[in-house]
C-alpha cells in the first residue's frame, strides 16, 4: 500500500478495512464471534457503493487485503459474511481491475469463486450452499470475465497448466443454467457463461463446445416437468447462437475446408479446428437444434425472436460447417414466417433469392408438412393443423415469389389437400343427410315467407368443416386456397382434382369437388398470371373457363338426382348451387341461355326441408339474378315462366308423383307473387287432374292443395282493380228505428194499393224482379245461351274497363274455388280444413263482382254448409269461419240459405252448448277444449249472420235466446244485435242478468223509467 491513494476516500476506507482485519483476527482466535465480521462487512460495502466512481486500482488493492482474510476462512464463517465479502469484490472487479487485472490473481479468484459457487470437487452438488451466495459468486465470476477480455491479460487461457481451472468454471456455470433453482440464478450464470465466451479464444471455446451446447440444450428443450421463465429462454438462445457463430462460423473455419490444418496455441490433444472436428461436430449440433427449434411454438414474442436469430447465424454464418442443420432452421424459418414475422419472410426470400439449396430444402419441407396433413386433419389438435396450414401457406407464397414450379409438388398438393378435407369431414350421417318432416313430401312452406322477406344474401355459409371445433382450421385452409388460387399452379390442381373426381364417390367426391370449386373461386383472371399457361397451350382465362364449364356440368349431373334422398349427402346438392353461380357469375348476361336447364332445378330446391340447403338455394338464385342483369328474383322468375311452367306442366301431365312439380310451383307462386299467376291458368287444370288421378295419396294431395293455397293467396292481393259489377252487395245493417205515425199511414197505403194489384202478364219485362229461368247449367261451367234457355237471359259479365290480367287472375281464383268444392268431402280432416281456408281467402278476393261471386256461392254452399257439422272440432271452426265469410261478402244473398239450415244450426248450438254446461259440472272445462273452440266459432257465426243477412224476427228471437248468456261479457255481440231490434237486447239483458239495462230504449217523444223486480219472476 505504498501508493498514494487519494486521501479523502482513502481516509475513509482505512478504518473499515482495520476493522475488518480485526475481527477477522478476532473470529479465527475464537475471541470474537462471525457477527463481528458481517457489522464490518456492512460498513465495507456501503462505502464502496457509495464510492465506486472514485475507486482505482490502489484502492482496490487495498481493500482487497482484508477481504482475502475472509476469504481464507470463508469454510468457517457464515454464508452472509461471504456474501457481503462477495459484494465488495464484484465492486472491485468491476471499479478497480476491470482493465488491468493480472494473470495470477486472475486465476485464484477463479479458483475461489468456482469453488464457492460450486463446491470444492468432492462436495460438487452439495445442498449446503445457498442460492443468494451462488448469485454473489457468478456475478464477481461475471465481472472478472470480462475484465480479462483486455488483450493485455487475454493469453492467460490458453496455458495448458489453466485448463482444468477453466473447464471446472464452465462446469459449475453450466450446472446452474440447467438446474438453478431460480431465475435469478439462472440469468447470472447466463451472463457468466456470455463473459467466459468474450474472454477465452476460439481453441478454448471450442474445446468446451460439445459440453456447452449440451448443457444449453437442456436448458432450451421444452419439458413439462420443468418450465423455464422466456428470460432465461431467450437469453440462452442469444448465447448458443453466438457461441455457434465465435466456433463454428465460416470465415473461422475457412482454413479447414482449403483442405490446410487450423494451427492452435493450445498444447497436447486439445481439439483442433479440422475437417475431422467440424464433421463430428456438425451431426450433434443438429441433434440439439432439432430439440431447440421447438420453441417455434413459444408464446413470447422474444423467444421467438431470439429463435429467428439463432437461424439465420446457423444459415447465414455456419452455411457450410452446420450444413446438417440447414432443413431444420430452415423449416423454423417457415413456422416463424408464418406467424406474421416480417423479418423471417425477409430473410426466407434473401436465402432463396441466393442459394437454390434453400429452396430445395422449403420444397421438402412442404412435401412433408403435405404428408403429415390429412393425419393432422383426423386429430382433435386445432393448433396443430393450422400451424401446418400456415406453413403451407407461407411456403407456398414465398415459391410463388421466386416463380419455382414443380409438376411433382403440385401432384403431391392437389392429393394432400384432397385427402385433408376427407379426412376433416366428420361422419355424422344423421344431421348431415337430409331430415324429412312427417310429410313424405314436407316443404317447410311455413318457412318460405320469412325466408323471401329477409335481406338478399350474396354469400354461401360453409359447407365442410364447419363445425365449431374446425372453424379456425376452416378459415386458414380457404386463406391457404386464396392464395393458391391466384397462382398459376391453381388450374393444373384444379385439373387434376377434377379428374379424380370422375372415379371418385363420398367424401372423396365433396373433398375434390370443394376444392376445385374454392380455388376456380379465387382464380379470376386479374389475379391469374399474365402470361399464359403452358396447359394445351390456352390462355389461363380460357383453361379457367373451361373449368369452370367442366365443374358446372358436374353440378348439373348432381340435380338431376333426387334431393330429399335419404342416401345422399345434402352438401353435393349445396356444392352443385354453388358451381351454378359460379358458372353464372363468369357468363353473366350469357348464362341467360343456361336457365333453361338451370332454373328448374334451383327452384325446386328452395322447397327443400333441409335448412341448410334451402338457404344455399336462395343464395345462389339471388346471385345469379345478379349476374344475369335482373333486378330481383321475381323478375328472373316471371321472365323466365316459360321453362318453369313448362317442365311443371310436362310432369303433372305424365302422371309423375314425384314432388318435385308441385314444390317448385309453391316456391315460384312464393318467390314471384301476383306477377306470375296469370302464367298459371293452364296449370291449375293440371293440378286437378293429378288430384282426380291421385286423390288416394294424401300426402301428394297436402301439396298440391297448398299450390292451390299459394296461388288463391296470392291471387287475392292481385285484384286490386274492381270488375263493373251490377247491384252492390248490402253487408251491414243500420240501426233500426221506431216508425212515425205517416211512416204507418204509408206502409198501410201501400198494402192497400198492392191488394188490388192487375194480375201479372204473361209476357215477362226484361226488368223483372226475379229469374224464371236456372242461371248457370247443372254442371255449374258457363252461362245458358238464349238458345238453351228458350229466352233471353242476363248478359255476361261486363269486363270492359277492367285489366285483363286482373279479370284472367280473377277467373282463375274462381276456378279454384269451384273445383275445390268437389274434394271437401275428403277423408283427410286436414285437407277439409286446408280447402275451407282456401274457399275463405277466395271468397275474400272474388266478392268485387257480385255477377260472378254469387252464383259461385250458390254452387260451393251445400257442401260447405255441411262441414259445419263436421265430426273434427277444428273443421267446424273453420266451417263457420268460411260460412262468416261468405256472409260479409253475400249479404241478403244468404238469407234463403241460412234459413233453410237454421234449424241444425240451432240444434247444433244447442249441443255444443249442453255438453259444455255437462263438462262445467263434471270436471271443469278449459277455454280451448275442442267444445268451447265450436261454441266460440258458432257465435261468431251467429253475430256475422245477424249483422250482415236478413232475418225474419223469430230467427232473431232464437238468436236472442242463444246468446242471452253472453250478451253481458261480450259488448260487441250486444251492439251487432242491437242493430236490429235494441228494445229486444234490453230487455233480454234485463230479464237474464237483472238489474237495470244498459242502454234502456228510447223512441221520439217518450222517456222508459227503470223497471225493477222483473228479473226475479
Amino acid at each position: 500500500m505504498d501508493s498514494r491513494p487519494r486521501n479523502g476516500l482513502f481516509s475513509t476506507l482505512k478504518p473499515a478495512c482495520v476493522d475488518l482485519i480485526q475481527a477477522t483476527v478476532n473470529f479465527g482466535s475464537k475471541r470474537a464471534d462471525a457477527k463481528a465480521v458481517v457489522r464490518s462487512l456492512d460498513v465495507l460495502l456501503e462505502i464502496l457503493n457509495r464510492d465506486a466512481q472514485s475507486l482505482d486500482s490502489t484502492l482496490g488493492d487495498y481493500v482487497f487485503y482484508p477481504l482475502s482474510h475472509v476469504f481464507r476462512q470463508s469454510q468457517l464463517l457464515p454464508e452472509r459474511a461471504v456474501e457481503l465479502a462477495l459484494n465488495c469484490l464484484d465492486i472491485l472487479l468491476s471499479n478497480c481491475w476491470n482493465q488491468n487485472v493480472s494473470g495470477g490473481l486472475a486465476e485464484q479468484l477463479t479458483i475461489l469463486l468456482t469453488f464457492i459457487a460450486g463446491g470444492r470437487p468432492a462436495q460438487v452438488g452439495s445442498i449446503g450452499i445457498s442460492e443468494e451466495l451462488k448469485v454473489a459468486a457468478f456475478r464477481c465470476l461475471t465481472s472478472l470475465f470480462k475484465s480479462m477480455v483486455n488483450p493485455k491479460t487475454k493469453g492467460w487461457p490458453t496455458d495448458t497448466a489453466n485448463l482444468p481451472t477453466l473447464g471446472h468454471a464452465v462446469t459449475v456455470i453450466l450446472d446452474a443454467i440447467v438446474d438453478g433453482g431460480s431465475l435469478e440464478l439462472q440469468l447470472d450464470a447466463l451472463a457468466a457463461l456470455e463473459a467466459f465466451r468474450l474472454c477465452v479464444e476460439k481453441e478454448t471455446l471450442a474445446g468446451v463446445l460439445p459440453g456447452v451446447v449440451s448443457s444449453l440444450t437442456k436448458c432450451l428443450r421444452l419439458s413439462t416437468s420443468t418450465r423455464r421463465s422466456y428470460k432465461v429462454l431467450e437469453r440462452g438462445l442469444r448465447i448458443l447462437s453466438a457461441i455457434l457463430k465465435s466456433v463454428l462460423a465460416d470465415s473461422q473455419t475457412g482454413l479447414a475446408f482449403r483442405g490446410v490444418q487450423a494451427t492452435s496455441q493450445l498444447k497436447g490433444d486439445e481439439p483442433q479446428l479440422n475437417d475431422s472436428f467440424l464433421k463430428a461436430s456438425a451431426p450433434q449440433i443438429k441433434l440439439a437444434l432439432a430439440s431447440v427449434v421447438k420453441l417455434r411454438s413459444h408464446e413470447k414474442s422474444v423467444v421467438r425472436h431470439a429463435l429467428l436469430h439463432l437461424c439465420l447465424v446457423v444459415l447465414e454464418d455456419c452455411r457450410q460447417s452446420l450444413s446438417p442443420a440447414a432443413g431444420v432452421m430452415v423449416e423454423t424459418l417457415i413456422v416463424l414466417s408464418a406467424d406474421n414475422s416480417l423479418e423471417g419472410q425477409l430473410t426466407l426470400r434473401r436465402l432463396a433469392s441466393v442459394d437454390y439449396n434453400t429452396v430445395d430444402l422449403i420444397q421438402s419441407s412442404m412435401h412433408k408438412w403435405m404428408v403429415a396433413l390429412p393425419r393432422l386433419m383426423q386429430s382433435n389438435d386445432d393448433g396443430a393443423r393450422r400451424s401446418v396450414i400456415k406453413q403451407l401457406s407461407t411456403s407456398f407464397c414465398l415459391l410463388s415469389e421466386l416463380g419455382v414450379q414443380s409438376k411433382i409438388l403440385e401432384n403431391t398438393m392437389a392429393a394432400a389437400l384432397r385427402d385433408s378435407v376427407s379426412s376433416g369431414l366428420q361422419a355424422r350421417s344423421k344431421q348431415l343427410l337430409v331430415q324429412q318432416t312427417d310429410e313424405l313430401f314436407g316443404t317447410a312452406v311455413d318457412q318460405l315467407p320469412l325466408m323471401t322477406s329477409s335481406t338478399v344474401c350474396m354469400s354461401f355459409q360453409p359447407l365442410l368443416l364447419s363445425h365449431k371445433s374446425q372453424e379456425g382450421t376452416l378459415q386458414d385452409l380457404e386463406l391457404f386456397l386464396q392464395q393458391l388460387g391466384r397462382s398459376g399452379s391453381s388450374l393444373i390442381i384444379v385439373r387434376e382434382l377434377l379428374d379424380h373426381i370422375r372415379n371418385a364417390s363420398g367424401d372423396d367426391f365433396l373433398a375434390s369437388f370443394w376444392l376445385s370449386l374454392k380455388l376456380l373461386k379465387n382464380a379470376s383472371e386479374e389475379n391469374l398470371l399474365l402470361e399464359d399457361l403452358v396447359y394445351a397451350g390456352s390462355s389461363a382465362a380460357n383453361v379457367r373457363t373451361q373449368l369452370t364449364e367442366e365443374l358446372y356440368s358436374l353440378a348439373l349431373g348432381i340435380f338431376s338426382g333426387p334431393a330429399d334422398d335419404n342416401q345422399m349427402d345434402w352438401r353435393l346438392h349445396g356444392l352443385a348451387l354453388e358451381a351454378l353461380a359460379l358458372e353464372a357469375q363468369q357468363l353473366g348476361r350469357g348464362f341467360r341461355m343456361e336457365l333453361v336447364d338451370a332454373l328448374y332445378p334451383l327452384v325446386n330446391l328452395i322447397g327443400s326441408s333441409n335448412e341448410g340447403l334451402r338457404s344455399h338455394a336462395f343464395t345462389a338464385l339471388n346471385i345469379t339474378a345478379r349476374s344475369c342483369g335482373y333486378v330481383g328474383v321475381s323478375n328472373l322468375l316471371v321472365d323466365n315462366v316459360d321453362y318453369l311452367v313448362n317442365a311443371v306442366s310436362l310432369k303433372l301431365n305424365t302422371l309423375d308423383v314425384s314432388p318435385q312439380a308441385p314444390k317448385v310451383l309453391l316456391m315460384m307462386v312464393k318467390l314471384t307473387g301476383p306477377p306470375l299467376l296469370p302464367f298459371l291458368d293452364d296449370l291449375v287444370g293440371s293440378i286437378f287432374a293429378a288430384l282426380d288421378n291421385f286423390h288416394g295419396y294424401p300426402r301428394l294431395v297436402a301439396l298440391l292443395f297448398s299450390v292451390l293455397e299459394g296461388i288463391v293467396g296470392e291471387g287475392s292481393k292481385s285484384i286490386a282493380v274492381a270488375l263493373r259489377s251490377g247491384t252492390e252487395v248490402t253487408i251491414g245493417k243500420s240501426s233500426a228505428q221506431a216508425p212515425t205515425i205517416s211512416q204507418l199511414c204509408a206502409m198501410l197505403g201501400g198494402l192497400k194499393r198492392r191488394v188490388f194489384k192487375p194480375p201479372i202478364s204473361a209476357e215477362v219485362p226484361a226488368s223483372e224482379e226475379f229469374p224464371r229461368r236456372p242461371w248457370r247449367h247443372s254442371d255449374g261451367e258457363g252461362t245458358l245461351t238464349d238458345a238453351e234457355a228458350g229466352g233471353p237471359l242476363a248478359q255476361p259479365e261486363d269486363t270492359e274497363g277492367a285489366p285483363p290480367t286482373t279479370n284472367k287472375v280473377y277467373q282463375m281464383v274462381k276456378k279454384i274455388a269451384r273445383f275445390g268444392q268437389h274434394y271437401l268431402t275428403h277423408e283427410s280432416p286436414v285437407f277439409r280444413r286446408q280447402l275451407l281456408n282456401l274457399l275463405t281467402t277466395a271468397c275474400d278476393a272474388l266478392c268485387s263482382n257480385e255477377n260472378e261471386f254469387l252464383p259461385l256461392i250458390n254452387d260451393i254452399w251445400p257442401v260447405t254448409i255441411k262441414r259445419l257439422y263436421d265430426s273434427e272440432h277444428f273443421v267446424v271452426v273453420a266451417a263457420a269461419e268460411t260460412i262468416c265469410q261468405i256472409c260479409r261478402c253475400a249479404g241478403d244473398f244468404m238469407s234463403s240459405r241460412i234459413h233453410s239450415e237454421w234449424r241444425d244450426i240451432k240444434l247444433l248450438y244447442w249441443n255444443t252448448h249442453h255438453k259444455l254446461q255437462r263438462g262445467a259440472r263434471q270436471s271443469g272445462i278449459g277455454t280451448f277444449t275442442p267444445s268451447n273452440q265450436v261454441r266460440n266459432a258458432l257465435i261468431g257465426l251467429l253475430a256475422v249472420v245477424v249483422e250482415h243477412v236478413r232475418i225474419d224476427d223469430d230467427m232473431f228471437d232464437d238468436i236472442l235466446d242463444m246468446l242471452s248468456d253472453v250478451l253481458e261479457r261480450r259488448r260487441d255481440i250486444q251492439d251487432v244485435l242491437s242493430l236490429v231490434n235494441a228494445d229486444a237486447v234490453w230487455l233480454v239483458t234485463r230479464t237474464f242478468y237483472g238489474g237495470a239495462a244498459r242502454n234502456p230504449p228510447r223512441v221520439d217523444g217518450f222517456a222508459f223509467e227503470p223497471v225493477t223486480g222483473c228479473g226475479s219472476s
